[in-house]
Formats: structure tokens, sequence, C-alpha cells
């Protein structure tokens, strides 16, 4: 749906948009050129509107127009520090500011590491699903409110154990309650050895594999903000390896006893929120079907947004491609969507025009002149088109088509015993065997 309007603000097209349920997310994005994209996702009814705002003066007041008739509860917005839009269309939409920030997680490695990716999916997925009721009390009688995902190891690992709610689970609170004292004792520990060893500057830390060790200026070095070398470590601390000039780090027979103690907790922790969460999940796939709905939407909605972002963002202008059923082929200024947007590549344009009249061409030039890319660039264009994604020309008048065959490269195959002409005769004779004419025309599918 695309909306027009005149320098004097008179519309030419106005959409008709029905007034929504509260449940409705909208994403609004703006290009360089200030033309403005509004998407409405019904998360009740599993529908998606979509809005075009292009060629407008007063852009902004048209897109806050029909934001106030759509009236959604979240809008969504790239997140950058200026960002006009949103100032504009928050007043009007009384609508809450979620701008997007995309995170990277790398794969789970061992039980841990997938059961920790576990807790992270579901929290991550509780913020997904906020504007999902059913779905979220379902995660919310489990999943604490005020868990999230932290970077440093140690408290990652207290968010994993305290994920689900006090009293979901009997073992869970007896495990977490042995994680607790343990954790405190390693403290108790390092405060003991401070005393009765006179090491003010002794600090602990955690590492996932390690577990607590103990970190302490090098004999003889001198302590920031003291003016007295370091004294020597007992000979009870055993060194584990040294950190820079100034640093090394060590442990003790009874801290690594309740590095033990702490790494059965939190095994228990994990197994038992494992547990939990395989049951919550369970409850959830019960909603699945909304949630492949919400899936099919945010996948289409991506792909008109990857679409709107080749279009506007490529280096050369991008034209609407007009499809025709029985019309020629005719492409105007064609470049390869690819080969332009390499870096220091120079991409030359090409014409190109096939009909029933003229459906046979000979393409030559020397080697590695770009005889194959042109073939590459035409089917490339004819598929961009039939998606619905604006093509790399000055014009384009493009036949609908159910096939694309080509025959590229001299290679031969090895395995069957065949030379390169004969694998090249195999593949032109499966290209002729599987075309059949077009019902009314002389031509094929191509």
């Amino acid at each position: 749906m695309v909306v027009r309007t005149g320098s004097n603000g008179d519309t030419a097209e106005r959409p008709t948009l029905d007034v929504m349920e509260t449940r409705l997310i909208c994403a609004v994005l703006e290009n360089r050129a200030k033309e403005v994209g509004v998407a409405a996702l019904s998360l009740s009814s599993s529908s998606l509107k979509l809005l075009q705002f292009v060629e407008c003066s007063r852009t902004y007041t048209a897109v806050t127009s029909a934001l106030a008739a759509i009236q959604p509860s979240v809008l969504i917005t790239v997140a950058t520090d200026s960002n006009r839009l949103a100032q504009h269309v928050f007043r009007a939409a009384h609508a809450e500011d979620t701008p997007i920030a995309g995170k990277h997680f790398a794969a789970p490695d061992g039980p841990k590491a997938q059961i920790a990716a576990q807790v992270q999916a579901f929290i991550l997925l509780r913020n997904l699903l906020m504007m999902l009721p059913t779905l979220t009390e379902v995660i919310d009688e489990v999943l604490d409110s005020d868990v999230q995902v932290q970077k440093v190891a140690f408290l990652n690992a207290t968010q994993q154990c305290f994920a689900i709610k006090g009293n979901a689970d009997g073992f869970l609170d007896l495990a977490r309650a042995a994680f607790s004292r343990t954790t405190e004792d390693v403290h108790d520990l390092v405060a003991k050895y401070r005393a009765d060893f006179e090491l003010d500057a002794l600090k602990v830390q955690y590492a996932g594999r390690r577990g607590f060790y103990l970190v302490a200026p090098l004999p003889g070095t001198t302590v920031k903000g003291s003016t007295e070398p370091a004294p020597e470590l007992p000979a009870m601390f055993l060194e584990l390896e040294r950190k820079g000039r100034t640093q090394i780090s060590c442990t003790t027979h009874e801290l690594q006893a309740l590095n033990t103690r702490l790494a059965d907790a939190l095994n228990d922790c994990l197994m038992l929120t494992a547990q939990v969460l395989q049951a919550t999940s369970s409850r959830v796939l019960q909603h699945v079907q909304r949630l492949h709905c919400l899936t099919d939407n945010l996948a289409l909605l991506d792909m008109l947004c990857a679409f709107a972002s080749v279009a506007t963002l490529s280096n050369g202008p991008y034209v609407r491609p007009k499809l025709t059923e029985a019309g020629p082929l005719a492409i105007v200024d064609g470049r390869h969507v690819l080969l332009e947007n390499m870096e220091d590549t120079e991409c030359q344009a090409n014409d190109t025009y096939l009909a029933s009249c003229s459906s046979f061409h000979v393409i030559t030039g020397p080697n590695m002149s770009g005889k194959t890319t042109y073939l590459r660039q035409v089917a490339l264009l004819v598929i961009m088109a039939q998606i619905g994604c604006f093509v790399p020309a000055s014009f384009a008048s493009i036949r609908i088509v159910d096939k694309l065959f080509t025959r590229m490269g001299t290679g031969d195959s090895i395995e069957s015993n065949c030379s390169s002409f004969l694998v090249e005769m195999q593949e032109a004779a499966h290209i002729t065997s599987t075309l059949w004419p077009v019902a009314g025309s002389h031509g094929w599918h191509a």
C-alpha cells in the first residue's frame, strides 16, 4: 500500500486502516530519502499490514496520522542516536519505544554449556513474547523476573542457578542452598587467610573451568598504594600461574575442596533447572501454532526489509520490474546484483531482449570477459523480479518463468567416467528433454 501526498498536504491515495486490537506491534523504518515504511503485526489474529509513504513532503505528519489510526501498543525502530522520525511518532502513537539491538551467541559446547544456553534462550523468549500474554504467563510461572544473562562468569553461573523461581522444585531449592553456603565458605576462607597471614592485598577471583582462586602480589614487588614490598606467601599456597610481573595466582587444598563442592552444587542446580525448563517447554509447545504464525509474519517482514535495504543502499539505481504473462524479457542497463556491490570492481551495465521472434542469442568474447557473469545476471534479475524485489536496471519487463536452465563450465566427471564434452552433452540433453511448450505459443518456459 502506497501513500502519496502533495506539497500542500492533500492526499491523493489514502490507506483504509482497520483499528486493530491493542496487542499490536508496529515497526517503522526510514531511509535517507525520507521515505518511511510501516509494518503492523497483530499478535491475536496473526495478520500483517504493510504501509509505505513515498514522495511525501509531509512524511512525518502522514506517518503520525496512520499510527494514530492503528494505535499500536509497541513501536519498534532502529536503535540510532539521531532518529527524528521516532521523536515525531512516539508522542502521537502513545506506544512503548522498543529499539532493536542485535546479539550473537556462540554455539554451546558440552552439557553444562547447553543447559546455560537453554536458560539464556528462555530469558530471550520471555523478552520476545511480552505481547503474548498466554505464553508469557506460562514462562513467568517458573522464570524469575529479575534473571538476566551476565558477562561475568560467576554472576552468569549464579543467574543460571537462580533462574527458576523459589518453591518451584524442592530439590532445586536444596541445591541452591548448598551452592550459596559453599560460596559464603569460600569468601570466609579468603578473609581468614587475609587476617592470619596479613595479606591485605589478597583477592579472590572466579573462572568457569578453574573455579575460585587466589590472586596475590608477587613477593618482593611493591603493591600500589603502599611503600613496603609484598611479603612471602605461605607454603600452603600452591602456585597456578604468574600474571604479569607483579601478580601470582594460587590456590590451597582447602580452596580446592570448596571448589569441588561448589561444582557439584552447580551441576545439581543446572540439571534440576533443565528438568523444570523441559516441563515448561512442553506447555509452550501447546501454543506452537501461534508461534509458527508469528515466525512466518516476522520472516516475511524481514524479507521485505531486506528488499528495501538492497534497493535503497546499493550503488546503482533500482527499478520496479513489470511482470507479464506472455510479453518479452526486456532489460535496459541491467547490472549484476552482487558484482556491483563489490569494492574496487567496475560493473558494466548490459541490455537484454528475449522474445518469441528473438529467442536465440550467441554471446561471444575472450576468456574472462564476463560471458558467464552476463548469463548469471539475467537469471538473478528474473528471480529477483518474481520474488517481489526491485531489480538493478533502468527498465525491466520480465515474463513469468517456472524454470531456469544453464550450462556453465568445462569440468569433467571422473567418478562417472565422463569427459568434459560428454558432461556438456548430458546436461544439454537434460535441458532440452525437460522443457515443454507453453500453451498457446511457440516458445518454452526458460
